[in-house]
């Protein structure tokens, strides 16, 4: 069978080579499709044998995937898909979790990684940069590894710090910037200038790999599985599921499933609009307000699907229900699809007959404040930990906030972040805001003014007598 390596755009349809340096359509903006010179027949051959391969990983798919060679796998690809037979009940809906918690850095990302790496290395590139909010770059990274490929990574600077660390893990160079548009346009530049790859989430090679994950719900879509729901995010991951649907439809002969997208609300307190840009839990939903959103739209029509927004307390609250219900333990961004099936559910958009596969994209979730904010909004859930009682009881690092304050007088939240990062406390600003929020329904600390558009917080009477009694 021979491939041909060129690229078509959706929307304008014009046609043009792959290369290297081409991430999107340079008339309308598209993601770029890879397309194939392949028969019916080859293609068919290529899905139903594929299963006998899963060792593979995404590679048992290589006739598809738009590379001269089987690259290297770290076991990426032909995750569990999990009946959520609790969770289904609850709601009236048939629900089945696609989980790429399991993928080697815990998203669905890996599956584009090895194809853009592979990419990058067959086309003779040494070094590879990236712009991302951290997971895509740490992806790159793992597999850049196993081609002894260097990266260097621009990431915004208030990412959590756990990103960070796994980077440096990785071996890997980091420029942190101040917005994810800045680590773009960075990335961009550098690689003007000398030999090396950009690889950035919009690339045809990172949407190939991603569509792997449609290839392997064949048996599901035949059984009668007729929804998909997923993360917008960007809506990369949303084009590369219709790319591999609209395949699967034309070559497998097949009734296209829905596209449920989902996005999140925001919600974000007005106090936490600040110059310096705060994150949500739900960052990597958010990146940017990108054209690819509107071309998103269009597909999802074509599917007869929906866009769905939920909001944070619904996530929250359907996160404390898996865990509580199925055993499951997801990082909240990672169940957004999920949430948005059972918001769809509410709304009789999705009906009672109808069977859903909800991509989880995120990994089990060990941050304490995350934890924290699922166990909050189950009633009562609280009371069951022992520890908490009317006594006044505060963290270390709520201490070390307050002692903090004692020093400064007063300071906005980025301060005190910094003085605690300077301090060698490494948490996000996410993580301060709970601390602060805490402090203040303790009557601790209060705000004393807004100064620039930034909040600043002191010490209450009650905060100072809390510290002279520690120091005594």
């Amino acid at each position: 069978m021979s491939k041909v390596f060129k690229v078509f755009c959706p929307i304008c349809q014009r046609i043009f080579e792959l290369r290297t340096d081409l991430k999107l359509c340079p008339f309308c903006g598209s993601p770029l499709f890879v397309y194939y010179e392949i028969s019916y027949t080859e293609f068919q051959k290529c899905i139903e044998n594929s299963k006998y391969n899963y060792d593979l990983g995404i590679w048992s798919f290589k006739c598809l995937l738009p590379v001269k060679h089987c690259g290297k796998s770290l076991g990426e690809g032909w995750t569990r898909v999990i009946d959520v037979e609790n969770i289904s009940k609850l709601y009236n809906v048939r629900v089945a979790l696609k989980n790429e918690s399991i993928n080697p850095t815990g998203t669905f990302i890996d599956r584009g990684a090895a194809v853009d790496v592979c990419y990058a290395f067959e086309n003779g590139y040494s070094s590879i940069t990236t712009a991302s909010l951290g997971d895509f770059s740490i992806s790159i990274a793992a597999y850049a590894l196993h081609y002894n490929i260097k990266t260097l990574h621009f990431i915004p600077k208030d990412i959590e710090i756990w990103k960070l660390y796994r980077l440096i893990l990785l071996n890997s160079d980091v420029k942190c910037v101040d917005s994810y548009k800045e680590a773009v346009e960075r990335a961009l530049k550098r690689c003007l200038r000398g030999r090396c790859y950009t690889s950035l989430s919009p690339s045809p090679t990172i949407i190939d790999g991603y569509r792997t994950l449609v290839f392997e719900l064949i048996e599901y879509f035949r059984k009668g599985f007729n929804w998909i729901a997923i993360p917008v995010g960007e809506g990369v991951f949303a084009t590369a599921i219709f790319k591999g649907i609209n395949e699967l439809s034309e070559y497998m002969g097949l009734d296209m499933p829905k596209i449920l997208a989902v996005r999140i609300k925001d919600l974000e307190p007005k106090e936490l609009k600040t110059s310096y840009s705060l994150p949500s839990l739900f960052s990597e939903l958010e990146i940017s307000e990108s054209n690819i959103l509107e071309i998103i739209k269009k597909f999802i029509e074509i599917s007869n699907g929906f866009i769905i927004n939920v909001d944070e307390s619904t996530i929250l609250r359907i996160a404390n229900e898996l865990a509580r219900r199925e055993g499951l333990i997801i990082d909240p961004i990672g169940i957004a699809s999920l949430a948005g099936v059972i918001e769809a559910r509410n709304n009789n958009l999705i009906d009672a007959n109808d069977k859903v596969i909800a991509v989880v994209s995120g990994s089990p979730s060990k941050d304490p404040y995350i934890l924290y904010k699922i166990i909050e909004v189950g009633n009562n859930l609280l009371k069951n930990i022992n520890y908490i009682s009317n006594e006044v009881k505060i963290s270390a690092i709520q201490r070390e906030i307050m002692r903090i304050l004692y020093e400064r007088k007063a300071l906005h939240m980025y301060g005190i972040w910094k003085e605690l990062n300077r301090r060698g406390y490494r948490v996000t600003l996410q993580t301060v805001y709970h601390h602060i929020k805490q402090l203040k329904s303790k009557d601790l600390i209060e705000i004393s003014r807004i100064s620039d558009e930034r909040t600043l917080y002191t010490l209450t009477e009650s905060g100072f007598l809390y510290l002279s009694k520690l120091s005594s």
